[in-house]
């Protein structure tokens, strides 16, 4: 696969040209960005127009109902990173790989990392893992950190581990509460006509109750209205006092800063058939808040965004659902990931909606910097062999 980002003169992985120690001390993270940039083969700027290129990678090389497939989720997942704030990428005309770099919250004083999220391509014969290898060492050895790999199949994570320098995220948490962020409860994916059985049937439950008593408290005086850029103001004010209610009860895992990417840089296609959003009215006040993008190549979607305002407008966060399932029935769609969770509370919700079936997505850690870049980058060589030119 030949990509129209692809660097016409690659530049050579090169050594973090500070000494160990500066290496191991806090820098700069812009900095620190561009000097992986500028050191690293392949590694560019996420543009927006880059999002088909992730969607042809992911169509053809990915998994059918990969939740981090999505395009919303990648220039999440890595946001805050690069010139847009959709983050970085590796890619090379055959291996795609989107690319963060972030504070850890479970580290006091604080260090970055590097993420790679969800390697797409042609990464998994013995060959290709190397170069995985060799680009997870080149990471660390610029930042001077262990760095992270998230939405790993198990599959991916046993050959990975085989080249003795990668561990489970246990050893080395994210964040205090959520080891692996959004993997530390498995994804949950609904059967859309399943779920929606639960309101529209014959049967008493949970669901149909409180979607029930959303619509009879409020009836007459809510609305609801497809997403689209001139909304991008409610949206930001739903998603920021979604997150104000939460700072106030719990401990933050994600912040309203994170979902900036998501309202602003829209999956292309229509609303309605390539992907599905929404904003919750009532009495002209926005409540409530959804995303959910058709996957590359299947006949599913993964949700998101579900931001609800249920303190001042109980029953909202589960009305706010099913409109979403009603409108993924009427496209034709028949399955849902509602992705992974980063706590209890949030898993407990999700299964409310009586997923159909589990995905467990994995971290690993690579560890290979002990001693500072120079340290890294002797292990690494005696591990793999001496850095090639390029990759």
């Amino acid at each position: 696969m030949t990509t129209q980002t692809e660097k016409t003169a690659q530049p050579v992985l090169q050594q973090c040209p500070e000494t160990a120690g500066s290496c191991d001390s806090p820098a700069d993270p812009k900095a620190v960005v561009e000097r992986f940039i500028r050191t690293a083969p392949a590694v560019s700027r996420i543009q927006p127009q880059d999002q088909e290129i992730f969607r042809e990678f992911a169509r053809l090389t990915n998994r059918p109902g990969c939740y981090a497939a999505g395009w919303s989720y990648l220039t999440q997942a890595a946001n805050h990173t690069g010139d847009y704030d959709l983050g970085l990428k590796y890619c090379d005309g055959q291996r795609l790989v989107a690319i963060g770099f972030y504070p850890r919250p479970a580290t006091k004083p604080t260090t970055w990392h590097f993420h790679f999220i969800r390697p797409l391509g042609a990464w998994w014969e013995e060959d290709d893992q190397k170069k995985l290898v060799q680009l997870c060492a080149h990471a660390s050895s610029v930042s001077g950190q262990p760095m992270y790999i998230k939405k790993l199949f198990a599959d991916e994570c046993a050959r990975l581990r085989r080249w003795g320098q990668f561990v489970h995220p246990v050893q080395l948490p994210w964040h205090p509460i959520a080891i692996a962020e959004d993997d530390t409860f498995p994804e949950r994916i609904v059967d859309v006509r399943r779920t929606l059985n639960l309101v529209e049937g014959p049967t008493d439950n949970e669901m149909r109750n409180k979607f029930g008593r959303f619509v009879r408290r409020y009836a007459g005086n809510y609305c609801v209205k497809d997403y689209d850029i001139s909304l991008r103001h409610d949206a930001e004010l739903v998603v920021n006092r979604f997150f104000q209610n939460r700072s106030e009860r719990q401990v933050q895992v994600s912040t309203a800063d994170d979902y900036q990417n998501m309202i602003t840089y829209l999956p292309h296609g229509r609303n309605g058939h390539d992907w599905f959003s929404s904003l919750l009215y009532v009495a002209d006040e926005p409540v409530g808040f959804y995303l959910a993008e058709r996957l590359p190549g299947d006949a599913s979607v993964g949700v998101y965004a579900n931001m609800a305002l249920y303190q001042q407008f109980p029953y909202c966060s589960e009305f706010v659902l099913i409109h979403l399932f009603q409108r993924l029935r009427q496209a034709g769609i028949s399955v849902a990931n509602l992705g992974g969770s980063e706590t209890e509370g949030l898993d407990h919700f999700k299964l409310k909606f009586r997923p159909a079936q589990v995905q467990n997505m994995n971290w690993l850690v690579y560890m290979g910097i002990k001693g500072g870049a120079d340290g890294a980058r002797s292990r690494t060589d005696e591990a793999l062999g001496r850095l090639p030119e390029s990759l």
